[in-house]
């Protein structure tokens, strides 16, 4: 079978570890002819090796801002499909912008459209009235844009539930194939041999800046949580130094007197991201919205204790593996924190829990590619091959 991948959406966050997991399995796959086509953001991370080892590797020019995030899709993919001529098309993450002959499979991570009761989530204060309609009318045309496909994939049972509720898609053209750490993780976690620091207790914050991941709750976190641990701690992000989103971030912790308590390892190429899991006494992820982020398998992977939102999505992924918060709430926060860097049992008992858990919940990357493919064959109306 000749397949079709389109990366051309992908720039950073979770969804580079999701591409960069399937590019890489595709390019191990002898039983079908792999043509790719991936972002300019996202080429940086793929090797000549790597690309060599695929039938085609087409690397798409950058997008400089929102509007040519829509373009470049719709003025490049269709020349690439004609070229290809590919059985199936599969565009890891949408909308797609445009619209292939061949059966196509778009996946969907916008949580946001799927949690309106939560539309200005992340945000200090309402947009001004145009950017709200701007917004409105750009959802519009992403939503059009979700019913094209032949099949939607998401990562959750829950996303497929909202997807039905929100935009009323049929859960027959939903495929659930659940997220999982990247074979790259896994190798780099499997090699390393460092710990955390003992004079001070490192949180990792493994996230990229958007509204709903809700960092803007840790410099306030931080001045509640000085005064609860017997030894100095940092909050550890993997945000550029140079950043609106860091230098925001840096601006409320010098506001409150808490500045020395966060720093940031800038944006970490995804081989690198495992170090910092491996010199982290605990992670924290206080998001509000998610359709699903690898931070949580990484982290059941790594050994480590992780503490999140109380969210739906993080119930059903994490269940017993995860201290629970209120992400609104920096006491909330603090007293979560405070309870698993100081007790030791407590810590243990949630990487204990979420050992159990991670085969339950998530599977291996080998698994994941075997679901990957079903999904492709499920799309062309045949049965896949068995493993």
């Amino acid at each position: 079978m000749k397949c079709l991948i389109d990366a051309s959406q992908i720039a950073r966050g979770g969804a580079v570890q999701v591409a960069l997991a399937m590019i890489t399995k595709a390019a191990a796959d002898p039983n079908h002819e792999w043509h790719v086509a991936v972002s300019g953001e996202l080429s940086a991370e793929i090797s000549d090796a790597l690309g060599g080892r695929l039938a085609d590797l087409i690397r798409l020019p950058r997008r400089r801002n929102s509007f040519e995030r829509m373009m470049v899709p719709r003025r490049y993919m269709p020349g690439v499909e004609r070229a290809a001529k590919p059985d199936v098309v599969f565009t890891i993450f949408g909308p797609a912008y445009w619209h292939a002959k061949a059966p196509h499979l778009v996946g969907f991570a916008l949580p946001r459209m799927i949690y309106p009761e939560l539309e200005h989530v992340g945000k200090d204060h309402q947009p001004p009235w145009w950017r709200a309609r701007l917004r409105g009318f750009i959802d519009g045309i992403r939503r059009r844009q979700f019913h094209r496909p032949d099949y939607l994939v998401v990562e959750t049972e829950t996303v497929r539930t909202r997807l039905e509720q929100c935009f009323g898609i049929q859960p027959d053209r939903v495929i659930v194939v659940p997220n999982s750490f990247s074979p790259i993780f896994a190798d780099e976690i499997a090699k390393l041999t460092v710990s955390p620091p003992n004079d001070r207790f490192r949180i990792a914050v493994p996230s990229s800046f958007y509204p709903h991941k809700n960092l803007g709750l840790i410099p306030p976190t931080a001045a509640k949580l000085r005064d609860q641990l017997d030894r100095p701690f940092e909050f550890c992000f993997t945000l550029p130094e140079q950043s609106p989103g860091w230098q925001d971030l840096a601006a409320k912790a010098e506001a409150l007197g808490v500045a020395q308590y966060l720093t940031t390892r800038g944006a970490l190429p995804h081989g690198e991201i495992a170090r910092l899991y491996r010199e982290s006494h605990v992670v924290f992820l206080p998001t509000l919205l998610e359709c699903s982020t690898a931070v949580y398998p990484e982290t059941f992977c790594a050994g480590i204790p992780l503490v999140t939102s109380d969210r739906d999505f993080a119930r059903e992924l994490c269940g017993g593996g995860a201290r629970f918060i209120d992400p609104h709430s920096p006491d909330s926060a603090a007293e979560a924190l405070a309870e698993v860097l100081s007790n030791p049992k407590v810590a243990d008992q949630l990487v204990g829990n979420a050992r159990q858990i991670l085969p339950l919940h998530y599977p291996n990357p080998d698994q994941k590619w075997q679901a990957q493919l079903a999904a492709i064959y499920r799309a062309c109306g045949q049965t896949p091959p068995a493993a």
